[in-house]
Order: structure tokens, then sequence, then C-alpha cells
């Protein structure tokens, strides 16, 4: 199937207008979450338990994004409900509590985290956080890190658990998960933003302690305790733990592994289709976005982008290869960001400016017809004739070299 010049015109301004809104979704109330294996994993590994687990990714990956999507959920089985429904466990209905939001963040979601503490507090009932947790806790740790000296992070991380509560004092997490036993509750705490306490020569010499027993000591706290009640998603960049967790670091990831945030080619193209059905629903007719193959998600989109470069019997690139392989880094790996980055300003529109086609090549099916053909499918362009320099001549509409 082929669009008409018209139907391309409207579905590149409606994408254009979704991966803007994308781009900024973390500060926006948006609650769209595209359900990727990574995520299908977390859900599926915690259909009866709270949630005791680090999740992995580079920047840009997603971390913040999935963070904010469990903040709008407010409670497990909602956020489950959106990733995979059918996982949805009746004994999980279990509040989420920011106890660490990135810094260039709060202040753009500050509603949705008064919210989601107003729903964990109702759920709780005699259980209150402050609605202000987050940043509470945040100048906390600010505070701590600008301590000389090492810091026991081990029990301050503890004591910053257990003082999220203003109306109860406990005196360890053990004391938490017994009395939130008694009452048969459960809740789960979420942290991101933790490379925004990196910011001065004296966190920088800390940071490492805080992300280490974090991720590692404070972890296994929770695993142990009696009756298996606070769940804890800790969001980090995988560079950041890396160097944190200089001993024994490849244990660490695999035992992470499954919620790693990664974006393999078929992932990136189904984010791609995902966001273009959007636009245009037709881009969804007749198959199912979220378990099609790499080649059914190419085939689709060469509604969008054509199937190559140039004509689809010419010799250029694959369109989606080429994409891909544009986006990707020197070690093949590319993320969530540069995706819907790329689907906006390859779908930017602004009145006034000039589109240069430039090649290499005297090849007509590469040159003029490339032309004729876009000029056919975009009736809102015109060409311009532009002014020949030194040694440039004019043939068929193209300039080009006299050598």
């Amino acid at each position: 199937m082929e669009l008409s010049a018209d139907d391309v015109n409207e579905t590149v301004r409606k994408l254009n207008g979704i991966a803007n809104n994308e781009i900024t979704a973390e500060g926006n109330d948006s609650s769209r979450l595209l359900s990727t294996e990574s995520l299908k994993k977390i859900v599926r590994n915690s259909k009866d338990t709270v949630p005791q687990m680090v999740i992995l990714g580079a920047k840009g990956s997603g971390k913040t994004y999935i963070y904010k999507s469990m903040l709008l959920a407010q409670t497990w089985n909602s956020f489950v409900r959106i990733v995979e429904p059918q996982k949805v466990s009746n004994n999980m209905d279990v509040p989420i509590i920011p106890l660490l939001t990135s810094q260039h963040l709060v202040g753009k979601i500050v509603n949705t985290i008064k919210e989601s503490v107003r729903e964990a507090n109702k759920k709780l009932q005699d259980i209150i956080f402050e609605e202000d947790i987050a940043n509470q806790n945040f100048r906390r740790i600010d505070q701590y890190m600008n301590k000389a000296g090492e810091q026991d992070w081990h029990s301050m991380w503890e004591e910053i658990i257990c003082d999220s509560v203003s109306n109860q004092k406990f005196a360890s997490l053990s004391e938490m998960d017994e009395y939130l036993e008694k009452r048969q509750k459960k809740l789960i705490f979420i942290i991101d933003g933790l490379e925004d306490l990196v910011n001065s020569d004296q966190q920088e010499s800390q940071w490492k302690n805080v992300l280490k027993t974090l991720c590692q000591d404070v972890m296994n706290d929770l695993r142990y305790l009696h009756y298996g009640n606070i769940g804890l998603i800790v969001f980090a960049r995988k560079d950041m733990t890396e160097e944190a967790i200089r001993k024994n670091y490849a244990q660490f990831e695999n035992q992470y592994s499954d919620y790693m945030l990664k974006w393999s080619p078929a992932e990136a193209l189904r984010l791609a289709l995902w966001l273009t059905a959007q636009a245009n629903p037709v881009f969804s007719d007749n198959i199912d976005i979220l378990t099609a193959t790499k080649d059914a998600l190419e085939k689709k989109l060469e509604m969008l982008w054509g199937k190559k470069l140039g004509k689809s019997d010419s010799r250029e690139a694959n369109s989606a290869r080429w994409i891909i392989a544009a986006l990707s880094d020197f070690t093949g790996q590319l993320q969530a960001r540069d995706i819907v980055r790329f689907l906006y300003y390859a779908t930017k529109r602004e009145g006034g400016g000039k589109l240069v086609y430039s090649t290499c090549t005297f090849s007509k099916d590469e040159d003029e017809e490339q032309i004729e053909r876009f000029l056919g499918r975009h009736a809102d362009y015109h060409l311009v004739r532009a002014k020949p320099c030194d040694g440039m001549r004019y043939e068929k509409n193209c300039l080009r070299s006299e050598e």
C-alpha cells in the first residue's frame, strides 16, 4: 500500500507533533508506554512479590520516562496493566512512592509526585508520607555527601528510607516490614536521579559509595526481610554503576540483565512504527506492532520512509538499515531518545526554508528522477533554480560539476 501525497503530508505533520511531545514526555502527563521485552520481564518477575531490582540503562534509554510512568500509574497493578494486562495480580494493588526524583524532572512533574504520594497515603492509611518526600530526601543526601570523610552509607540509606514515613518512627527496615505485615500492607519505593547528586569535588569522592551501597547492600537487606513487604526499584546509569561497583560487576549486571533498557534494531523500529501508527492508524493495519518481527516492521515502515534511500530498484541503501546504522554508536548501541529525536527532526517543516539535495553521482535515478519523485509526493515544495558557480552547469534541473 502507498499513501497519497496528502496522506503523507498529514502523517508527517501529526508525527512531528507526537515526536515533539515524546521528546518532552518526561516533563508532561503522557502515560503512553511501549511495552518492550525488558518491561515485560520487569512485571512478569514481580507478579506476586514486590519488585526489588536495579534497572540499568545508558543516558537516553528511557529510565526517567519509565520512572514517570510508574508515578502516573500510582500502583503496581496499574503499571502492570499498561505493560501486560494479563499479568495483573489481585494481591499487588501496591502503592508506588517516589523516594528520590531527578532534580531536572521534579519541577516539571511536581503534581504527579504529589498525587502519587496522596494515593499511597490513602492505601496505607496509617503510614503517611510528606508530598515533597523526594525533594526532602535529595537535600538530605546532598548534605551527607558534602560532609568530609567517608560516610556510613549503609546505615544512612536505611535511615533515609525509615524516616520517609512522617507519622511513624521505625528504627530499622525490619521493623517497618513487620509493621506492614500486621496491617497486611505492602509498598514500593522508586529512585531516579542519582547522577544529579554529583556536582562538587566533595561529592565526586562520595557518589560511588552512595550508589554501590544502595544497589548492593540495601537491596540485599530488603531481600532478607522476613515478610518481604518493602519493594525498591532503582533506576541507574549503567556507566556510573559500572564505575561504582568495580568488584564482580559482571555478576551484578547479570543479576539484572533481564531488566536492562537496551534498544535492539528491532525494538528501535518497533518504537518508530508505534509512534507513526499514532499519527496514522493505517500503519497498524494487519500487524501486531508489539510482537512483529524485524522484517515485518521494516516492511510496514516503507510507507513512511520508502524501501531505499533512492528508488526501490536502485542500488541505494535500505532505508531502515541506514537509519538504524546512522543512529547507533560505534558499539552498535542506540537509544530511545535518539529514535524519537530523529523522527521529530526528519518531519520538521518550517516555512521559508530551503532543502538542498546533493549527491556524488551522475545517475539519473539518483539525481533528477529522485527530485521529480520527491516533488510529486510533496506538493508544498517547489524547485528553486540556484545560481551556478564556476565549474558548474545546469542540466535537467540539476546543477552539475563540469568535471
